[in-house]
């Protein structure tokens, strides 16, 4: 399998298609969560998975004790995807880290102007 070309209309369609696909699911850990959304968006765009191996977390605690163990959201999305750069810098697409006040992050996809 290869990676399908960024922002062709086959990709825009994809991302399309996973939005809608998504919008309606509630909540659940290790299956529809902020980290599983952007992550399975990566597997389909990618082709790989950059949370192969902490799929089957069903619970918060153990989710957070394989954050923490990693040292946080951001430094485990940075091992496994690459340096963040700047909001200002995200395109359609991209997997986005997104701070809620001083202690809070949640994982999401960029679409234009909102994640």
């Amino acid at each position: 399998m290869t990676t399908m070309q960024r922002h062709s209309t086959e990709w825009f369609a994809a991302l399309d298609d996973y939005i809608d696909q998504r919008r309606a699911l509630p909540f659940a850990w290790g299956a529809h969560d902020c980290c599983t959304f952007a992550a399975d968006w990566v597997v389909i765009v990618r082709r790989t998975d950059p949370m192969a191996d902490l799929r089957g977390i069903t619970d918060a605690l153990n989710a957070r004790r394989a954050l923490l163990a990693e040292g946080g959201l951001l430094a485990a999305v940075t091992a496994r995807m690459g340096a963040a750069l700047p909001g200002t810098f995200a395109q359609v697409g991209d997997v986005a880290l997104v701070r809620h006040g001083l202690d809070q992050v949640s994982m999401g996809v960029c679409v234009g102007p909102y994640v």
